[in-house]
């Protein structure tokens, strides 16, 4: 948000004004298409290990690593950038920490009970019903 004024200078330098409207446009895509593409990546990083025949654990691991490094990289944006780390919204995920853990601690417990076969079930079909939901949004 707050590199909007400058990029819309900058356009509006560069483009004449006839065709400026159109550069403006394909500028205010870029937050929901990435976001699209985001949304989109889980599902085909989800079909990718599930065609690597990727065990139930090696899986989880993948992803939870994909998932780290992806979050890292955008780090720095959302403090920067966009804003949206503050010291309030640290202290506010200070405060949850204790439900980070239970959550860590039953997912641990919940994927020992699941078989290998019903969880490749249940990634199609999440992944399958995802997919639905992004397409009649």
């Amino acid at each position: 948000a707050s590199a909007t004024p400058a990029a819309h200078s900058l356009i509006s330098d560069l483009f004449p004004p006839a065709s400026r409207a159109t550069a403006l446009s394909i500028y205010a895509l870029g937050i929901p298409a990435g976001s699209m593409i985001g949304n989109l990546a889980g599902a085909f990083s989800n079909l990718y290990f599930l065609a690597k025949r990727m065990q139930k654990n090696e899986f989880i691991g993948t992803a939870a690593w994909l998932f780290l490094i992806t979050n890292l990289v955008k780090l720095p944006l959302h403090i920067f950038i966009w804003e949206t780390i503050s010291w309030e919204s640290l202290l506010i995920n200070l405060k949850l920490l204790p439900g980070i853990f239970l959550g860590l601690y039953t997912g641990v417990r919940v994927v020992k009970i699941i078989r290998d076969q019903f969880y490749r079930k249940m990634i199609l079909v999440l992944t399958a019903i995802g997919a639905l939901l992004i397409l009649l949004r």
